[in-house]
């Protein structure tokens, strides 16, 4: 065997090193890309966004509804102050404002209702608490029923959410999830009401005609028609 290498033989070697390596490289990705590795973490990290989504949605559903009830409650309260006979229809509201006030002013209840997540407002730019009192029959057509009492505006900022793979929530007009706590108890007539009313009954009794007999004028002629003294066995 000669010592001293062919100049053909050697010239080869030197081109097909580079070559090897490139189909080496080329191996090498192509078992990257046909490799398991890795797929768990992908997995992984994909439902931890679906389980914290979820997550997310619950629990902005779960205090949404338990603020819920407790402004049913407040509302019910506010309710039954404004039902109370009073001195005037304005008195009765006064009280079923003070009533209001006083329970959204409770640590209990003004630690829950943050303006941030919920707001008893319809005004997306208001975080005031409002209370409507007043008779809200004109509000349902159509029916026979009287619905006197208080509404209280309800809107859930915490339900506005934009969450991953699940998209957003938030409604378009801007102003989010709304709506309208009510509590239908009545209202007993005001003592003023009451006056007025018999009254007004005292007037159209001696304005009676009777067919047979006389009617209640005819009994105080000549004398001093405010003899009649009313009694109210029960506020009216």
């Amino acid at each position: 065997m000669s010592r001293f290498l062919d100049t053909n033989t050697v010239a080869t070697t030197l081109q097909t090193k580079p070559v090897a390596r490139r189909l080496q490289s080329k191996r090498s990705r192509v078992d990257a890309l046909l490799s398991n590795e890795g797929l768990l973490t992908l997995d992984f990290l994909f439902a931890l966004v679906l389980v914290l989504g979820l997550t997310t949605i619950l629990l902005a559903v779960s205090y949404t509804l338990s603020i819920a009830e407790v402004v049913q409650y407040v509302a019910y309260s506010s309710s039954r102050a404004y039902f109370a006979a009073n001195v005037t229809e304005d008195a009765q509201k006064s009280r079923a404002q003070a009533k209001f006030d006083s329970l959204l002013g409770a640590p209990g209840i003004k630690n829950l209702v943050q303006p941030r997540w919920i707001t008893l407002n319809h005004e997306p730019s208001s975080e005031e608490s409002i209370i409507r009192i007043d008779n809200f029959t004109t509000e349902y057509e159509g029916v026979r029923n009287e619905f006197v009492g208080v509404q209280i505006p309800f809107t859930a900022k915490a339900l506005e959410l934009r969450i991953p793979f699940f998209g957003s929530t938030a409604s378009e007009d801007g102003k989010g999830f709304q709506a309208t706590i009510n509590s239908y108890l009545g209202r007993e007539p005001s003592e003023f009401e009451c006056k007025e009313f018999v009254n007004e009954r005292w007037q159209r009794i001696q304005q009676l005609r009777v067919e047979r007999g006389a009617g209640y004028s005819e009994f105080f002629k000549g004398e001093d028609a405010t003899k009649y003294a009313p009694i109210a066995d029960n506020g009216c």
